[in-house]
C-alpha cells in the first residue's frame, strides 16, 4: 500500500482518493495550524531552554556554595547529612533531563516551519518524527515518575509508622 501526502493551495482541488492508496491531504486550513502549532512550539521550546539554562545555573550556584550553606545553616536537622551539598546534583540532573523534550520541540517547529515554507515532505516527516520523540520521552518519563511515586508512598508510610514506634 501506498501512502501519499499532498499539500495543496486554494486553487487546486484535492484529487480523488484511490481504493489501494492512502492519501493524506494537507489543506490550506491544515497548514494554517501546523503553522501556528510550529510558532507556538518555537516560543515554548526557546522558554524551555532558558529554564534548563537558569536551573544548571542554579544547579553549579547551589555546588559552589554548599559548604557555606551547611556550615552556616542547620544542617543536622536534615535526616541525610551533607544533603544540602548534594542538591546541586538535583538541579543539574532535572536540566539535563529538561533539555531533551525541548530540544525535540524546538526541532518539531524549526522542521514544520520549513517543509510548509518549502513544501518538502522530508522536512515535514523529520518535523513530526520530533514530535514523537517528544511524545514517546514524556510518556516514558512520566511513567518512571508512577512509579517511583508507588514505590515511594508506602515506603514514606512504612517509616512513618516505624519511626513513631521508635520515638
Amino acid at each position: 500500500m501506498e501512502n501519499n501526502i499532498t499539500i495543496t493551495s486554494e486553487n487546486q482541488s484535492i484529487p480523488p482518493i484511490e481504493k489501494e492508496t492512502h492519501n493524506l491531504v494537507i489543506t490550506p486550513e491544515s497548514e494554517s495550524y501546523l503553522t501556528t502549532t510550529a510558532k507556538w512550539s518555537q516560543f515554548l521550546a526557546i522558554l524551555g531552554f532558558i529554564l534548563v539554562g537558569l536551573v544548571i545555573l542554579l544547579g553549579f550556584t547551589f555546588s559552589l556554595f554548599s559548604s557555606v550553606f551547611n556550615e552556616f545553616s542547620e544542617a543536622d536537622k536534615f535526616p541525610v547529612p551533607g544533603f544540602l551539598s548534594f542538591v546541586w546534583i538535583i538541579y543539574i540532573a532535572m536540566g539535563a533531563l529538561y533539555f531533551f523534550p525541548t530540544y525535540y520541540l524546538f526541532l518539531f517547529s524549526k522542521k514544520v516551519q520549513e517543509a510548509i515554507q518549502t513544501k518538502n515532505q522530508a522536512q515535514l516527516d523529520e518535523g513530526f518524527r520530533n514530535m514523537k520523540r517528544l511524545a514517546k520521552f514524556v510518556g516514558i518519563t512520566t511513567l518512571v515518575v508512577i512509579c517511583l511515586y508507588v514505590i515511594a508512598i508506602p515506603l514514606a508510610f512504612i517509616g512513618t509508622i516505624f519511626g513513631a514506634s521508635f520515638a
